[in-house]
């Protein structure tokens, strides 16, 4: 896999509310994309599974296997496949704090837009970033900004960044990042190849 770095002036959004990511930024000072992270640590690339190569069917049905995932990855398609397959989710490894039914049915609607998306993506731009892989960044504009904004809201830390190293990078409109943050009807997920195009 090619490793290079890619020119621009890039700004990245953290929701403050999230740890996983606020956790990465104070640890390293960087954010990875779990790919990268495979191909930089030599034992995490023996056993680690690229989740855009892993089957669809199995992606809905199973959880995905341990290893480095993209929270999104993790919170929706994940908890998405262990719902489908009868089990519980919750946060907490103490006093528990299991889903709501509207928490459950908004993940397991996400998961499954995401999943669509994927799919789409590896039909129409085989080489193109996963969705369920990658970190977004957005260009250094007032409207990127205003994107930022409106996908993360109010609490958000805004910085600016650059892309040192890159194992890929996909440019997009703003209708394929704005499902990030909807919950996705049925005529959505119909029309999913058209925002992909």
């Amino acid at each position: 896999m090619r490793i290079s770095p890619y020119p621009g002036d890039f700004i990245h959004g953290i929701n403050l509310d999230d740890w996983y990511p606020c956790s990465n930024i104070a640890s390293s000072g960087r954010l990875s994309s779990p790919n990268f992270l495979a191909i930089s640590d030599p034992g995490l690339s023996v056993s680690y599974l690229c989740v855009q190569d892993l089957p669809i069917e199995i992606l809905k049905k199973s959880r995905i296997p341990m290893g480095v995932v993209s929270p999104r990855t993790a919170w929706y398609v994940s908890t998405a496949a262990i719902i489908r397959s009868g089990g519980y989710v919750g946060v907490g490894s103490i006093d528990t704090k299991w889903l709501q039914k509207s928490d459950i049915d908004r993940n397991v609607a996400i998961g499954d837009m995401e999943l669509a998306f994927e799919e789409v993506r590896r039909n129409i731009a085989p080489n193109a970033v996963s969705r369920l892989a990658c970190i977004w960044v957005a260009e250094n504009t007032s409207i990127g900004y205003a994107h930022i904004r409106s996908m993360l809201g109010a609490n958000t830390l805004i910085l600016k960044v650059t892309i040192p190293s890159a194992t890929g990078v996909s440019k997009v409109r703003y209708a394929w990042l704005i499902c990030t943050t909807l919950i996705p009807s049925k005529s959505t997920l119909k029309n999913i190849g058209k925002v992909c195009r």
